[in-house]
């Protein structure tokens, strides 16, 4: 009897999120946000403003709204204490619905939704001691059982709350992070209260907990489907390299962080030598092939904080953030002697390339940088091809590679 290796039996958690079309790099960036590109981000950002802003201003007239039906079921301390509180809550969601713009969106997100979660928590906390005190200022009979039913409505608050996290396209770990504060909140609530009993108290965490759950859905469900939008209006469908309109907007805020920042940036244009002979040769099919075997070779030696951006053809764009011109030569090099494939025939892929870096070209801006590092790729190939120029005078020149 032959015994089969155990490793032959290996399951991956790619192949067990499989049937459900997602794998898991995917599954990573719908648990965590911080592994999520800086165009998702961006897009993700702006979204979750947008829905803060619409869901501020349904609260503040919906809070406006109910301060009538305390007049007329509440008693005088009580009803005039909460209508300022809700006038304070009312001015506070108009705030966060108040359009306006933001130089970092990113942040501004992450404190607004913060800010409108918070709203309601702070006014439930601040209404509980009132409505507590309900039974010592109001008649029996009608009052007492109006006053019992509106206890139970702004009992529900925190419910409600974590029920909105579910309109927010969410990380798991985000929507656990948000939840937490006010789970912890509303079981030390309850329990201080000494009125519910243990069998409510429990049922009620546990309902939170389902609803929590339900949010984390919700919430993986939209920014999956948001991460997809995006890499299909944002990536080259060959390739899966960014495209030259969203490469432009990641050039640019690359630059902009670089300038703020004070940090150097590299951009290497590279343009594959002799790629028209292999759609003439060979095909458009296996010149399709060559570039996706050229990425691929890239995208397997680039860092977390590196771009690739398709500029257009065969010509290719790498962003080295925080690499002075030596630094990205060195990159750059490496990725060549990794190599960039074979053509058809067999022979290995090579192109020319230029390097140009903010701080030593002194570049004014982004299209600046770019079409300095296009003037030395040209410099590369009419010089030769299969080299290198990160300088246009002086001992670097211009360097050639050999072939390994």
């Amino acid at each position: 009897m032959t015994i089969e290796p155990l490793n032959r039996y290996k399951i991956s958690l790619t192949d067990v999120l499989a049937p459900i079309g997602i794998t898991g790099q995917q599954l990573l960036a719908l648990l965590s946000p911080f592994s999520h590109p800086p165009e998702v981000q961006e897009q993700r950002a702006r979204l979750v403003v947008s829905r803060v802003r619409l869901l501020s201003g349904f609260f503040a007239v919906l809070v406006t709204l109910w301060i009538p039906f305390d007049y007329f079921f509440f008693q005088w301390p009580q009803w005039i204490q909460l209508t300022l509180l809700r006038l304070a809550t009312t001015f506070f969601f108009i705030v966060l619905a108040w359009p306006r713009s933001f130089n970092q969106i990113r942040i501004a997100a992450f404190f607004m939704t913060v800010a409108m979660l918070g709203a309601p928590l702070l006014f439930s906390i601040a209404s509980s001691p009132l409505l507590a005190s309900l039974t010592r200022y109001s008649n029996p009979d009608f009052h007492q059982f109006i006053g019992n039913i509106f206890q139970h409505l702004y009992g529900l608050l925190p419910f409600i709350i974590v029920a909105g996290l579910s309109v927010f396209p969410l990380a798991a770990m985000e929507v656990l992070g948000l939840a937490f504060p006010i789970f912890i909140t509303t079981a030390i609530q309850r329990y201080q209260g000494g009125q519910t009993p243990w069998d409510v108290y429990i049922s009620e965490l546990w309902l939170m907990l389902l609803i929590i759950g339900v949010s984390v859905v919700s919430g993986m469900s939209q920014l999956h489907y948001l991460i997809a939008l995006v890499k299909q209006s944002t990536h080259d469908s060959l390739t899966g390299a960014y495209n030259r309109r969203a490469g432009a907007e990641v050039l640019e805020q690359a630059f902009l962080r670089a300038q703020r920042t004070q940090t150097p940036l590299s951009v290497a244009f590279l343009d594959l030598d002799r790629f028209k002979s292999i759609n003439d040769t060979y095909g458009h099919e296996a010149g399709d092939e060559a570039l996706r075997t050229m990425v691929q070779c890239l995208t397997h030696s680039l860092t977390f904080h590196d771009q690739l951006i398709r500029w257009g053809g065969e010509e290719f764009l790498l962003l080295f953030s925080r690499s002075d011109k030596e630094q990205a030569y060195a990159r750059v090099l490496a990725l060549r002697t990794a190599g960039f494939g074979r053509r058809p025939d067999g022979e290995p892929l090579t192109a020319s390339i230029g390097i140009s870096e903010r701080i030593a070209d002194q570049a004014s801006d982004w299209h600046a940088l770019v079409e300095l590092a296009d003037h030395r790729m040209y410099v590369a190939k009419t010089s030769g091809r299969d080299r290198i120029v990160i300088e246009t005078s002086g001992l670097l020149e211009q360097q050639q590679l050999f072939l390994p």
